[in-house]
C-alpha cells in the first residue's frame, strides 16, 4: 500500500509486518514497533493509510510494541 511521509510530502510504499488470518476467517493487519516509534509521524502516516485501506477491505490493523512482541506478553483474542 502507499502512504505520504509527512516529513518529505512523497508517496511511500508501505508493508505491515504480518497479515493474520483470524479464525472467524476475517484479517488483521499487524506492525511491530519499537516503543520509541509508536508514536512518531511516520508511524502515524502509515496507521492512517492501512486504516483507510483495511476500511474499505474490511482488515483491521493494530500496532504492537516491541518488547511486549518480543515477551510474547502481547494478547487479544484475534492471536487465537
Amino acid at each position: 500500500m502507499h502512504y505520504v511521509d509527512s516529513d518529505t510530502q512523497k508517496v511511500r510504499s508501505y508493508y505491515p509486518d504480518f497479515l493474520i488470518k483470524k479464525q472467524d476467517g476475517s484479517y488483521v493487519m499487524i506492525e511491530v514497533k519499537g516503543e520509541h516509534m509508536i508514536d512518531s509521524q511516520n508511524v502515524r502516516d502509515k496507521k492512517e493509510a492501512a486504516e483507510l485501506m483495511g476500511v474499505s477491505a474490511g482488515i483491521g490493523y493494530e500496532i504492537i510494541a516491541g518488547k511486549l512482541a518480543a515477551e510474547g506478553t502481547y494478547t487479544r483474542e484475534f492471536l487465537f
